[in-house]
């Protein structure tokens, strides 16, 4: 293994973001709203770690939920999963950033391990490989590789089982075989007010966006493509060239890490009034809409009050961005 320079040459080089993964209070509350209200099916159930996770179809999971824990969590072999913290509240755990294949996975670990990164855990999920850090500000970050051709086949199979394991990267067996889904077969959920296409954004606050940029510049390697430490905002896109990330300097005083809101890309134009009808009856909290050159949505809360938008991306002209209305996180 050749070690890497510096952290500048870790760069991991995600596809895309690829799901959220949040502590919700009620677990089965909000699989019953992410179902009925945010159009997901709900796909698997790990009881055994309080855990359930939703798909339109276009991978294993778009949203990954875990109710807030009483005790420490354990999965397969011993593996701690979740230690208990009594000061955690309802937010975001962590979000999943989805790779190339496993041996982009192994070889960007080894970089990583070489150069010094702050690598916190490798595990193996049954269905993909996982690499876990936590960035400048405390955001945990997942970077994945599916492992399987048929994630659908083993989530029957493995029914409410334990998912999460021990895994040593190993370069001399890793695949360089892509196993992500290319071909989505997606599924929608009859009656509910939304029908999102896929898991497709964070926007973030950071305390020091200098920082922030060279972490996911040089160690996450994703492409900065707006914004500037000057403007006070930065998105970031993965190699797919989406607009994965959206980092907003904070200076309110407030503790990060700190989510604005988790974002969900449509398939095409909504009809904003109507959607916004449909979500007021059943039941929803709706924060507003939006309706801009870049795109028009609107935002959702969840049970527990987390933010949710919901997007259509008319462009992604980045001089477009200059003109940012009030909440300019909105907009990443």
């Amino acid at each position: 293994m050749n070690a890497p320079r510096s952290l500048q040459d870790v760069q991991f080089k995600p596809r895309r973001i690829g799901h959220g993964n949040f502590f919700v209070s009620d677990l089965e509350r909000s699989m019953e709203y992410y179902e009925n209200v945010f159009g997901l099916q709900v796909v698997f159930r790990e009881p055994g770690i309080g855990a359930g996770f939703l798909s339109n179809g276009n991978s294993h999971h778009d949203i990954g939920l875990i109710e807030l824990p009483k005790q420490t969590l354990i999965g397969r072999d011993g593996q701690v999963q979740v230690p208990v913290d009594k000061k955690r509240k309802p937010g975001l755990n962590h979000i999943g950033l989805e790779m190339e294949s496993e041996a982009h996975l192994v070889a960007a670990y080894e970089r990583a391990v070489a150069a010094g990164a702050p690598v916190h855990r490798t595990v193996d999920h049954t269905i993909a490989y996982s690499v876990y850090m936590f960035d400048p500000d405390g955001y945990y970050l997942e970077f994945y590789a599916d492992s399987q051709d048929d994630w659908r086949v083993i989530m029957e199979e493995k029914s409410e089982q334990l998912l999460t394991g021990n895994w040593t990267p190993d370069p001399s067996v890793a695949s360089d075989v892509p196993k992500y889904v290319v071909e989505t077969e997606r599924r929608t959920v009859e009656g509910a007010p939304l029908q999102p296409h896929r898991a497709a954004r964070a926007s973030l606050f950071v305390k020091d966006l200098a920082t922030s940029i060279e972490f996911y510049t040089d160690i996450v390697g994703m492409t900065l493509v707006a914004g500037s430490v000057h403007e006070g905002y930065a998105v970031f896109a993965g190699t797919v060239g989406s607009w994965d990330l959206g980092l907003f300097q904070t200076d309110d005083g407030k503790p990060t890490p700190r989510m604005h809101h988790f974002g969900f890309e449509l398939s095409g134009p909504i009809e904003l009034e109507t959607v916004v009808e449909r979500l007021r009856e059943a039941g929803a909290r709706v924060e507003g809409q939006i309706v801009h050159a870049t795109k028009q949505s609107v935002c959702v809360r969840d049970p527990d009050g987390i933010l949710f938008e919901f997007y259509f991306q008319q462009s992604r002209d980045a001089a477009e961005l200059r003109n940012l209305p009030e909440e300019p996180a909105f907009l990443v």
